[in-house]
């Protein structure tokens, strides 16, 4: 019990933060993303994302 309750901490403290960086990035400049289109979009606000939450697990 004690490795799923450490698993789970350890998920939420590395992606909760990326997490609302995202939403704070996309929404206010959402007729930027709209003109980059989906694919770039999603690219580099995930790539940003996942580099986040692979910072704060390490």
């Amino acid at each position: 019990m004690d490795t799923a309750r450490y698993v789970a901490a350890v998920l939420l403290v590395a992606m909760l933060p990326p997490g609302v960086a995202w939403w704070l990035v996309v929404h206010p400049f959402v007729r930027f993303w709209r003109r980059l289109g989906p694919a770039w979009t999603l690219t580099i606000v995930g790539t940003a994302s996942i580099a986040a939450a692979a910072g704060l697990f390490l």
